[in-house]
């Protein structure tokens, strides 16, 4: 059935250039050309642009419903380098007005076969939360060990055949690095 028809459950999408992650099954696309996707109805097609950290909070029906204890940021691996930024406030008052906010910067990167997280704070807006869980995507199968801070950790457990490990580690980490 063609891309167009009606009931298709495909869709042809132009990514840009550079390498694209499925967000859904986190499949490596390159991109500057159309693709096809699956797209059935209940699934938008969406792709990660490699390099990205994503933050993602607790859902909640409103500001403030349940306290954040430990804040996901799904990172994707990279052979260039890619920055990100989180902007934090309190969200339910003015305090941004009186610099009560953050603008966290993740740098991510791979040099001479080390992959590193770096992490830089702004601002005075004191989170919740302690840690992250941080969650990797597309890591090569051969790490089995990561550095905190240059504190160094094992990996215990893969999720997927295609590289996906999960730790935590402290909200005011400053440099994670993986030997690949």
């Amino acid at each position: 059935m063609s891309c167009t028809s009606p009931g298709a459950d495909t869709r042809l999408l132009y990514l840009p250039k550079g390498r694209w992650y499925n967000f859904w099954d986190d499949e490596l696309e390159t991109g500057g050309k159309e693709i096809e996707v699956d797209a059935p109805v209940d699934t938008m097609p969406l792709f990660v642009k490699e390099g990205s950290v994503i933050p993602n909070y607790p859902k909640m029906q409103y500001v403030g419903e349940i306290p954040i204890t430990e804040l996901t940021l799904h990172i994707y691996f990279t052979k260039t380098v890619q920055t990100s930024h989180i902007y934090e406030d309190a969200g339910d008052y003015y305090g941004y007005r009186n610099g009560q906010f953050n603008i966290k910067k993740f740098v991510v990167t791979l040099k001479r076969g080390v992959f590193k997280i770096f992490q830089t704070v702004s601002g005075n807006f004191e989170p919740s939360y302690a840690h992250y869980k941080i969650i990797l995507h597309g890591v090569p199968e051969n790490i089995n060990e990561f550095e905190v801070d240059g504190k160094t950790h094992r990996i215990t457990k893969r999720y997927s055949h295609l590289g996906v490990i999960k730790f935590k580690a402290t909200a005011n980490f400053k440099e994670i690095s993986l030997k690949v």
